[in-house]
């Protein structure tokens, strides 16, 4: 995939592109694979998302549900927007095992699978997820109480998520050791 990389790079609109500090800079196989496997993390986020979605409201579109919810006394779109907290916390742990690999093995390309850098790493990896998760928890609430879709939500905050989880990934997770 590298290779396919470089010979991209190498086309003549995009080398005089590069030519531009800033985009030379930016342009590069790392930065690169993690826009490819972010938009891949982002497709499992949203495809197991919209899975636990579509089985919460085909297992709660019945009149026993609407009389289970009146009996626990909370109202249809209060028990909706619980379940797409739920939903978003189910996609993120199957976003994050995606990532966690993809990144480890293509991205920062963190050559040992020892147990111990493995644990370290995922542990690292994992925490500075918790940190956006609960970031974007609470951005997601704020935006659909201020009822917006809770897709186009989802895109606006996965946006500044992808940035923040780069930046922490490089400089503390997959750190490269100094020679």
């Amino acid at each position: 995939m590298k290779n396919l990389f470089e010979k991209l790079i190498d086309i003549k609109p995009i080398k005089a592109l590069r030519k531009i500090g800033i985009v030379n800079k930016l342009l590069t196989w790392e930065i690169f694979s993690y826009l490819l496997f972010g938009v891949l993390t982002t497709a499992v986020s949203f495809v197991s998302y919209f899975i636990v979605d579509k089985i919460h409201f085909a297992a709660t579109d019945t009149e026993l549900t609407d009389n289970l919810l009146f009996v626990i006394g909370t109202d249809k779109f209060s028990w909706d927007l619980t379940m797409a907290v739920v939903a978003n916390i189910i996609s993120w742990v199957a976003a994050v095992l995606f990532a966690f690999f993809t990144n480890k093995a293509f991205v920062f390309e963190s050559k040992s699978w020892a147990a111990k850098t493995v644990f370290k790493e995922l542990s690292g990896f994992v925490s500075g997820r918790i940190l956006t998760l609960v970031l974007f928890e609470i951005l997601l609430f704020g935006l659909l109480a201020k009822f917006i879709n809770d897709y186009i939500a989802k895109i606006l905050i996965s946006v500044f998520v992808i940035i923040f989880n780069y930046i922490f990934s490089k400089l503390l997770v997959f750190k490269k050791e100094k020679k």
